[in-house]
């Protein structure tokens, strides 16, 4: 779908475009640039959410840019987050995915005061068969955790430019 809609501030709620507007993310590998929408928290949000077992390797989902071709391999796997996630409708949408590690450093960047800021957040990005990657909201750091801790999760929809 491509944006034609007056597009609002950030930190603002897009109507009916499922969540709050975050910003304008670059595309990449020859994909189009986008807006990204935060899902909101009542709805589009998961506490306590392993990434995925340890040790079982998730081929595709290892992108730094690409959240929903991470979170689709995630789902092919066979991992319960990402399908949780893509069973999301929300405003009549139904096509959320789990931030890649880009895609969460725009959120940190821009969003910071809607995420809990003690708490990390699993990005879509895996480091290893036992790693994947997360971001905290305090301080606004990336790193990786085991993929069988409980952390938190917050969905996220593209609208194409």
């Amino acid at each position: 779908m491509t944006s034609t809609i007056p597009t609002p501030r950030i930190g603002q709620p897009w109507p009916d475009q499922g969540g709050i507007y975050a910003g304008i993310m670059a595309g990449r590998d020859g994909q189009p640039d986008y807006h990204l929408i935060l899902a909101p928290a009542e709805a589009g949000s998961f506490k306590d959410v392993e990434w995925g077992p340890y040790g079982k390797s998730i081929d595709g989902a290892a992108s730094y840019f690409d959240g929903v071709a991470n979170t689709a391999a995630m789902a092919a796997g066979d991992i319960d987050l990402a399908k949780r996630i893509q069973a999301l409708q929300i405003d009549g949408h139904a096509d959320y995915h789990l931030p890649s590690q880009a895609e969460a450093h725009l959120l940190a960047a821009n969003l910071k005061d809607q995420f809990e800021q003690d708490d990390w957040y699993w990005t879509s990005t895996r480091h290893s068969a036992g790693l994947a990657w997360f971001q905290t909201f305090g301080y606004g750091d990336q790193n990786i955790g085991t993929k069988d801790d409980t952390a938190r999760a917050r969905a996220v929809r593209r609208l194409i430019l």
